[in-house]
């Protein structure tokens, strides 16, 4: 109770004997200990009780394992009472089913509670405003909303690995309908615990539920478990009746490769059908996507990465009055996606009015007028579609002006009439080469073809989009520009130190194309150590630009290149916080010759840029100059891809 000192508290023990008489807490007996009490108790209140039961514990002795300590004692004195154990200023909850099915209704699962109220009175969590009467219930009816929340409770349980089997199974048996969010998910997970120690039961509950995914899951189970006939028979039958798109898929792909004897599956085919892999160097690996839309920016392509985000943007927007206005359909301030797209009622419920706001697509431009509009009245507006974005504009504006005639209406009515099963697994990128526009779906080294993904393909190509799969293969290809750089430095550390002079030589295809250099003036004084080091002295940076005004011109050195360096973290570190001490963003893909030269040429004594310029004779008269240095790591790097291959 003490714990509750706050200003807006006034009475605590007199709004706890309204809550003691309500009967949401009460004070806690002897019966009442237990971990829980025990994890709340301060290590002396801890070490205060366990003494007083004669249970002696070392004073270095961790909180967790008093608890467990005091857990065990009291496990194993079951019914004693505990001796000089005041517990009075405790009070401990009761009817937490009550209050968690009170949140449920309000917020709609399980994660949220009395905090989100909280932090919306701090300012911290923003919320709607919606105008009184247009709250909109969030289940259909007292029994749906039962359903979902023991379905939640139950998905908390398993998730924490304390689900009762008998209880779960009793609960899906008790069950009307098995349609339901929770209690689709509930089936289909609760089936995948069973699938190894009772897979008959896993079948069975799989059978019942609603999950797309139940179908696939319980069909392969029945082939491994030898009942190839029912399977194949049930196949055949379900070819003929109207599914999900990924279950078709999976239904037409598993019958052809268990029955008829085809040897790869479709998403396999797909891959291999897209054509000859594009060639990244490995410092993409994290950045697969940036690597592709460089080399199509090389191609005089414009791209940009979309995935789900530009789809669900131009729904948005396009339809901002239906789902964003204070009259929209929302249960409470914190819901930030309508509930008529949760439950797939929004185009029930609008259909008059999407049907004619596509029909205004056959004139883009209009649309796209009204939508700048939008944006500049609206921009930053929390929704829970999607994040504004600098070129939330530039994106929408090329999907609105150059979709084929009726292809964007195809995929904008199948996401109002189904948002919940469209709003994903579309392409990476988003490419308009002159007046075409395509997508690309970017698949690296081991990626494999997700069904969503591919059901996403097929439906674009469908409605008239060019979307296609790209795969990649490591290697350094020939058109792939690095910017090796260099840097000194005031000193070794970033926290207090600076930059002197910045150079970067520029290597395409394993040659020196192009080198810059500029000393940096780095407002403060050079240590006498360092210019001994470095050669660079407080008068040679007396008069030397500033990095604010050299940084355009280093971003476009580096720019659409992979940035490179001898321990790269260092001069990437540093000329990262340079950019931020700018309040710019710096993001390259890095690689670093220290880890190359070490794959490259194992058993050397050292790869040191020194060390490495005797071992291969590459010249380096000024060693920790800037331009000097970089010149000899990019004479590494071409050492490194040569002997590779050009496959560094």
């Amino acid at each position: 109770a003490a714990s509750l000192n706050y200003d807006e508290l006034p009475d605590v023990d007199q709004l706890l004997d309204t809550l003691i008489e309500a009967g949401f807490v009460e004070r806690p007996t002897t019966q009442s200990l237990g971990a829980e009490l025990f994890n709340t108790l301060t290590i002396a209140e801890l070490k205060t009780f366990l003494g007083a039961q004669n249970v002696c514990v070392a004073s270095s002795t961790t909180k967790s394992t008093l608890v467990d300590v005091a857990t065990q004692w009291h496990n194993n004195t079951a019914g004693k009472r505990p001796a000089m154990m005041s517990i009075a200023h405790y009070v401990e909850k009761t009817q937490l089913n009550t209050v968690d099915y009170l949140l449920f209704l309000y917020f709609g699962n399980l994660a949220k509670g009395f905090n989100a109220f909280t932090m919306r009175d701090l300012g911290v969590m923003r919320t709607r405003h919606i105008r009184q009467g247009h709250e909109m219930p969030r289940f259909s009816h007292r029994q749906q909303a039962l359903d979902e929340f023991n379905a939640s409770r139950h998905l908390r349980a398993l998730k924490q690995g304390v689900g009762n089997a008998d209880d779960i199974l009793a609960f899906l048996d008790s069950l009307t309908t098995h349609e339901g969010t929770n209690t689709a998910k509930l089936g289909l997970n609760f089936a995948s615990s069973l699938r190894d120690t009772a897979p008959e039961k896993a079948i069975e509950v799989w059978r019942q539920c609603a999950h797309p995914e139940a179908l696939e899951k319980r069909l392969r189970l029945q082939y491994q478990l030898g009942q190839r006939a029912q399977v194949k028979a049930e196949l055949e039958a379900l070819a003929e009746t109207a599914l999900p798109a990924a279950n078709r898929i999976f239904i037409e792909d598993f019958y052809a490769r268990k029955f008829l004897g085809k040897r790869r599956s479709i998403y396999t085919d797909t891959l291999h059908e897209s054509g000859p892999a594009l060639a990244l160097d490995e410092a993409y690996l994290e950045q697969v996507e940036q690597g592709v839309i460089t080399h199509l920016k090389q191609q005089g392509k414009q791209a940009w990465f979309s995935e789900n985000t530009v789809w669900k943007t131009c729904f948005g927007l396009l339809f901002w009055s239906l789902l964003m206005d204070s009259h929209s359909e929302h249960a409470n301030e914190f819901d930030r996606v309508p509930l008529s797209l949760k439950n797939g009622l929004f185009y029930e419920r609008h259909t008059q009015a999407i049907r004619a706001r596509l029909a205004e697509l056959d004139e883009p431009e209009s649309v796209l007028k009204q939508l700048t509009r939008l944006i500049v009245t609206h921009y930053g507006t929390p929704n829970g579609l999607f994040r504004w974005s600098e070129n939330t504009l530039d994106k929408v504006t090329s999907l609105i002006r150059y979709a084929p005639p009726g292809a964007l209406a195809h995929v904008m009515t199948r996401m109002a009439k189904n948002y919940a099963h469209a709003h994903d697994g579309y392409p990476d990128l988003m490419v308009l080469d002159g007046e075409h526009l395509s997508f690309i779906e970017v698949k690296a080294p081991g990626d494999t073809l997700r069904p969503n993904q591919l059901v996403s393909l097929q439906r674009l190509r469908k409605a008239g989009f060019d979307a296609t799969v790209q795969t990649i293969e490591w290697a350094a290809g020939p058109n792939q520009r690095y910017a090796v750089v260099d840097i000194e430095t005031t000193g070794g550390k970033r926290r207090g130190n600076t930059i002197t002079e910045i150079a970067v030589v520029t290597v395409v295809n394993q040659r020196i194309v192009d080198e810059w250099s500029s000393l940096i003036n780095p407002n403060r004084r050079i240590p006498p150590h360092i210019s001994h080091l470095t050669g660079i002295t407080n008068a040679m940076v007396k008069d030397a630009p500033r990095f604010a005004e050299v940084a355009d011109i280093l971003k476009a050195k580096l720019d659409d290149s992979i940035f490179v360096a001898h321990n790269v973290g260092f001069d990437y570190g540093f000329i990262q916080s340079a950019y931020e001490g700018l309040s710019r963003k710096f993001k390259y893909p890095k690689l670093c010759t220290v880890r190359r030269a070490r794959k490259t040429f194992p058993g050397l004594s050292s790869y040191s840029l020194g060390h490495l310029t005797q071992h291969f004779d590459i010249d380096l008269k000024n060693h920790h100059r800037a331009l000097d240095d970089a010149r000899a790591t990019a004479e590494l790097l071409c050492l490194i891809q040569a002997e590779h291959g050009n496959a560094a």
